[in-house]
């Protein structure tokens, strides 16, 4: 039991950073000149409650294996990003949930056992930028995912990165990795940008 726990953390973080995907239309429309957008760091709590609440409905999505809604709460560049670096990988919705699947059937079978749960906690937002005009928004915050058996419990915690390109109304997410965050949001972010939100 203790490797079937391990296997199905590791898989998952995985699954996570190899996903790509298409977003459901966002106010992307600022984004058309060629300029990078600029960040500053905030002190705005006021779109947490949407953050958290998008969370929560990102992570029951997870753990009830709904793929179309992790699917659409999935952040678009990472679709951009993967045709750059895999272009034989991961190019459709399809093909997004054959690299979950795996994990997923690992998490029913656990299930299974009614002396395994499965849970997940949503942390704190560690950082928060905004764009001058409000518009075009990216927070860090910590979820995880804790797998219980008997008196065996393995957590497994992430940053997440979070996007939005509306005022903070609606959110995309990604898995904070140093290298690939800074290749992703750099399609569309200043370096000085993605130098604050990860340093």
């Amino acid at each position: 039991m203790r490797k079937s726990i391990i296997l199905l953390l590791i898989m998952f973080n995985i699954g996570c950073k190899q996903t790509t995907v298409s977003n459901v239309e966002l106010k992307e429309e600022v984004l058309k000149n060629d300029s990078k957008i600029n960040l500053t760091e905030s002190n705005d709590f006021s779109k947490d409650k949407f953050l958290k609440s998008q969370v929560d409905d990102y992570m029951k999505a997870i753990l009830g294996r709904n793929l179309d809604l992790v699917y659409d709460y999935c952040y678009t560049d990472i679709f951009v990003w993967a045709e750059d670096k895999y272009p034989d990988m991961v190019k459709n919705k399809e093909d997004f949930k054959k690299v979950f699947l795996k994990p997923m059937k690992k998490l029913s079978e656990l299930e299974k056992d009614k002396e395994t749960s499965v849970e997940y906690e949503i942390g704190e937002i560690t950082k928060r930028l905004h764009s001058d005009d409000g518009i075009a928004m990216i927070y860090l915050i910590v979820s995880s995912i804790t797998i219980k058996h008997k008196l065996e419990e393995r957590k497994n915690g992430d940053e997440y990165v979070a996007i939005s390109f509306d005022g903070g109304e609606n959110w995309k997410f990604m898995i904070k990795d140093i290298e690939m965050t800074k290749e992703i949001l750099g399609y569309k972010f200043s370096e000085k940008s993605i130098n604050k939100l990860l340093n």
